[in-house]
């Protein structure tokens, strides 16, 4: 159940438990301002504990990529395309960065769903 993917933040078994460094403009509520950083052990890695959200790859990544390697095919603005054949998008924004008809799946989480459920099995 993705919802109770989150559980398994933490533990040794499945989880890296890596932290970031010192936060200079970031994580301003947290201890020493470094955040937690979770990081899935088994094959799939991270897919394994992060709840099936659906993420792209920060665009600023790939474009460091496309710098560092000297392959500007690897700048976002290209690989956008595979991301749209990929998707068959049905999510909260209209919009053309998005692919329909692809293979992977995309929806709005709604959690009136498990809510319901939860809250029938506590009447009985």
């Amino acid at each position: 159940m993705p919802i109770l993917a989150f559980s398994l933040h933490g533990l040794d078994a499945v989880d890296w438990k890596w932290r970031t460094v010192p936060q200079k403009s970031a994580c301003f509520g947290l201890k020493d301002k470094v955040a937690f950083w979770p990081g899935g052990k088994g094959l799939g890695g991270s897919n394994n504990i992060n709840a099936m959200l659906y993420l792209r790859g920060i665009v600023q990544e790939f474009d460091n990529i496309a710098n560092r390697t000297d392959n500007e095919e690897w700048k976002m603005e290209n690989m956008l395309q595979f991301y749209k054949e990929l998707e068959d998008y049905h999510g909260y924004y209209d919009s053309e960065d998005h692919g329909k008809g692809g293979l992977l799946s995309i929806e709005k989480s709604d959690l009136r769903r498990l809510t319901h459920h939860y809250l029938e099995q506590e009447e009985n």
